[in-house]
């Protein structure tokens, strides 16, 4: 993979992959994916080392996943730390919390594993505009607990 790199930009994307890339594109910038395969929705997804790209039916990218080890920043921060999580989900004013995931609607990304202590589980998404309409009526208020 030849980005070692990632900025969030909301509802932009990872930079260097944006919303919108065609497939052949993202190969462009990152190489070959380890793993080319479709999802349930049968959406494909391109999978390397601790980054998962997903598209949708027009093979365009619509949202960027990262995994422990990813080099991934917003504002010069490493998303993966704590007190990383904390400035945005303050940033947002209006976190939420569905199936699992602390979800920033109004920066376009979305949280595991910090909020519930479940390092195994910790990944970072961004996403584009309107990915998690369906769950607005299941979410719930989120706010950090103190300590």
């Amino acid at each position: 993979m030849s980005a070692d790199l990632f900025t969030i930009k909301p509802y932009v994307g990872a930079l260097p992959v944006a919303f919108g890339m065609r497939t052949d594109e993202v190969i462009a910038v990152l190489g070959e994916p380890v793993i080319k395969s479709t999802n349930f929705r049968k959406r494909t997804t391109y999978d390397y080392d601790f980054v998962n790209i997903g598209f949708d039916s027009k093979s365009t990218v619509v949202h960027v996943g990262f995994g422990p080890g990813a080099n991934v920043e917003f504002e010069n921060q490493s998303v993966f730390l704590r007190e990383t999580f904390e400035k945005l989900v303050k940033l947002d004013s209006e976190a939420k919390e569905v199936v699992g995931f602390v979800v920033l609607l109004k920066l376009g990304i979305a949280f595991t594993g910090f909020h519930d202590g479940d390092e195994s589980q910790k990944a970072v998404s961004v996403f584009v505009a309107g990915a998690y309409d369906d769950l607005i009526p299941k979410m719930k208020d989120f706010s950090i607990q103190p300590a």
